[in-house]
């Protein structure tokens, strides 16, 4: 018999890997330069590899597996076409992928701490990908990109984004809630 925790945790490192390919994607058609879109186009590779791997431990526990949240796919989203729009360089695309692939890990650590009864090979696959997070992104060489963004930060710590977002729910939810807006600052850095 399969522990909770191994089911768990393989739950997480499903969401999370859909989360990453999700990222990727996101910002793949606005590289410009081969290398780095031969990177993304690697780890995106190994991350349906993984991925492959996942569902198949799922499937032979009788468990299909977890989406990440509409929240954090929103907020990732938001995140990115924010910055991109503002500058749609390769140094942003590395730079939104390197802060992904960090909460990543951040979180599966999290998740390895907490289901710490979760079998070696559900607990072997989190490791995998936290390996596979750290190889890939967090080599930041260039110091001329970061004097760069690190101006651009400054200059954006100036500004804050007004966004009004409309929720519309489906005629289910009450109809207070069907006309509920609300506003969000975002102070971009």
């Amino acid at each position: 018999m399969v522990s909770g925790d191994t089911i768990e945790l393989l739950k997480e490192c499903d969401a999370g890997i859909k989360m990453g390919i999700r990222a990727i994607d996101e910002v793949m058609d606005r590289v410009d330069n081969h290398n780095l879109e031969n990177i993304l186009q690697n780890s995106k590779e190994k991350h349906e590899t993984i991925e492959d791997e996942i569902k198949e431990l799922l499937n032979s526990y009788g468990d299909s597996g977890k989406d990440p949240s509409a929240m954090a796919k929103g907020m990732s989203w938001l995140k990115t076409n924010m910055k991109m729009s503002m500058d749609e360089s390769d140094e942003t695309a590395s730079d939104l992928i390197t802060d992904g692939c960090n909460m990543g890990i951040k979180s599966l650590q999290k998740y390895l701490n907490e289901y710490e009864s979760a079998d070696d090979r559900a607990k072997s696959l989190a490791k995998k990908i936290i390996a596979t997070e750290n190889i890939n992104w967090n080599n930041k060489s260039n110091n001329r990109t970061y004097k760069r963004r690190n101006r651009k930060i400054i200059n954006l710590i100036k500004k804050s984004f007004e966004i009004k977002i409309t929720l519309k729910f489906s005629k289910d939810f009450n109809e207070n809630i069907l006309k509920t807006g609300f506003r969000v600052i975002f102070l971009i850095i």
